[in-house]
């Protein structure tokens, strides 16, 4: 978050019925750009920043990066997800 030079942010991971604060920075208040944290079959998560003070606009090539760091945290949750969903059940 520091490095895109917001003052506050949060990340949020699927946990039971919704989805909860799993790191955060600052006060959030409103989030001005919001990526998802997903697989191509199910949302994991989000990531949200605040926005800039003086409210300087995130580039294009900042939400990329974000995105791309959401797209890695997927992958890398992936496996838990996965070594933890029920064996499916044998119908006779």
């Amino acid at each position: 978050m520091n490095a895109l030079g917001c003052s506050a942010g949060e990340v949020r991971l699927r946990s039971g019925g919704g989805e909860a604060v799993a790191a955060a920075q600052g006060e959030l208040g409103v989030a001005t750009l919001t990526v998802s944290i997903a697989t191509s079959n199910e949302r994991l998560g989000s990531i949200s920043l605040a926005a800039r003070p003086g409210g300087a606009a995130y580039t294009s090539a900042e939400i990329t990066a974000l995105t791309h760091a959401a797209v890695v945290v997927a992958a890398a949750l992936t496996p838990l997800i996965e070594e933890r969903a029920p064996e499916p059940s044998l119908v006779r």
